[in-house]
């Protein structure tokens, strides 16, 4: 016999859960009505963290994130663990007397990651918030009143660009394929709170000023354009013409290519990207090209561009980036103003033609063995104390590129130094009356 008290214990069951569904509606409508919930993606969450930071006041309550990473310090140049609060943890911003908070994480349908943002409605116009914290954003990445000196190395993945801050002073090819052991900046939006912000970067000391350098007449020329060109941004634009700029540096090892770039960098307030070219294909290649237009003014460098093409013709077998891809993006629809192109090679005859024109990496660079006026500058760089080596190392260095000179000249100032040392350490012995063993070289050590 069919038992009624089960169905109408579902029909009980199921209205209840009706009404409680249209209560749970109602109270949701009525919560939207006071409060707004907006979402945001991972950059301009980061963007509006940053933001916030600056213009308004954070409660201290609440889970926090903590991170930590290795970077250089710009006053000593070592690199050392600063610890940070990443802006990916939250947190409750009092705008006057009303809340705003931001956090939370959900997957985005592209794989990418989504926060929330929080208020009163009426409390916050979210456009003028947005609006600022773009705005700040913008003014620290493209800013001239700002240190935008550093190094960058873009290297494909297969399906994306890897992107790696490079430590002061390393050329692209010995750069690490895993993660750098130290970095010259912060993630965007985060606080750090062992160091000043401003206290990371590179440091001065890591690499030589422009006016240290041993440079041929080509390059001095080279660099005096780059001046003009880096002040000539309106000009340019006044008589709609791209603002770019494009040279190719040729040159043994050692010659200097990459010290050249570092200083015009430095000098120009400019970051420089690096393209690992032999890493990447079309999309990879089209990818790292979008981040430096977003960087602009930047430097971009095709490092060692032989190694990848001989002339259009790819060196290997397993390059999966087109010759024209780089064309296109130099001069075609994808061109950028803002970008210092330069290529380097050892290699001028693997040079293309469509590569080197006007328009392109058009201005001549070559760096080679150094006169005895360039010796001389780095000699008396590194060997003003001793004088009377300066001579014999202008002697013995002519024609040698700028790393062989300066690796001779440091030889000869670290004797004078090792033998200034014993000498000192002898005359403490004798005048403690005892003898002591002879000190330790410790160039050798």
């Amino acid at each position: 016999m069919f038992d009624y008290k089960w169905l109408a214990g579902g029909m009980l069951v199921g209205g209840l859960m009706s009404v409680w569904n249209y209560l749970r509606g109602v109270v949701g409508y009525l919560v939207s009505i006071l409060i707004v919930n907006h979402t945001l993606d991972a950059d301009l969450s980061s963007m509006v963290w940053d933001y916030l930071n600056v213009k308004v006041w954070r409660s201290p309550l609440g889970r926090r994130r903590f991170n930590s990473g290795v970077y250089s310090m710009r006053a000593t140049g070592r690199s050392e663990w600063q610890a940070y609060e990443g802006w990916d943890s939250g947190g409750i911003y009092w705008h006057g007397w009303s809340p705003i908070w931001l956090g939370g994480t959900a997957l985005l349908n592209n794989g990418g990651t989504a926060y929330s943002i929080v208020f009163l409605r009426g409390t916050v116009k979210i456009d003028t918030l947005l609006t600022g914290a773009v705005k700040l954003a913008n003014s620290k990445d493209h800013s001239d009143t700002v240190d935008r000196f550093t190094t960058v190395l873009l290297t494909g993945q297969g399906d994306r660009v890897r992107v790696m801050q490079q430590p002061a002073g390393v050329a692209s090819q010995d750069y690490p394929k895993s993660d750098p052991s130290s970095m010259t900046m912060l993630p965007r939006g985060a606080c750090p709170f062992s160091c000043g912000r401003d206290e990371i970067g590179v440091s001065t000391k890591s690499s030589v000023q422009l006016g240290g350098l041993a440079l041929c007449p080509e390059a001095v020329n080279f660099v005096e354009i780059c001046r003009r060109w880096r002040g000539l941004s309106e000009w340019y634009g006044s008589r709609q013409i791209p603002w770019k700029l494009g040279a190719n540096l040729v040159g043994p090892p050692g010659s200097g290519k990459t010290s050249l770039v570092r200083a015009i960098a430095r000098e120009l307030n400019m970051p420089v990207y690096v393209f690992s070219l032999g890493s990447m294909d079309d999309n990879d290649f089209r990818e790292a090209w979008g981040r430096v237009r977003g960087a602009s003014p930047a430097i971009a460098v095709l490092d060692d561009i032989d190694n990848t093409f001989n002339g259009r013709e790819p060196v290997g077998k397993d390059h999966g980036l087109r010759f024209d891809t780089l064309l296109q993006s130099m001069s075609g629809m994808d061109e950028a103003d803002g970008l210092l192109m330069i290529v380097t090679t050892n290699k001028p005859e693997s040079l293309d033609e469509a590569l080197i024109r006007p328009g392109r990496a058009e201005y001549p660079v070559y760096l080679g063995g150094l006169d005895p006026e360039g010796v001389r500058k780095i000699a008396t760089r590194i060997l003003i104390d001793w004088p009377e080596l300066i001579e014999q190392a202008v002697d013995y260095c002519q024609g040698l590129v700028g790393a062989a000179v300066q690796q001779h000249c440091i030889e000869l100032a670290s004797k004078r130094v090792v033998e200034k040392l014993n000498g000192k350490v002898e005359r403490q012995g004798e005048r403690a009356g005892g003898v002591l063993p002879e000190a330790t070289d410790p160039v050798a050590t």
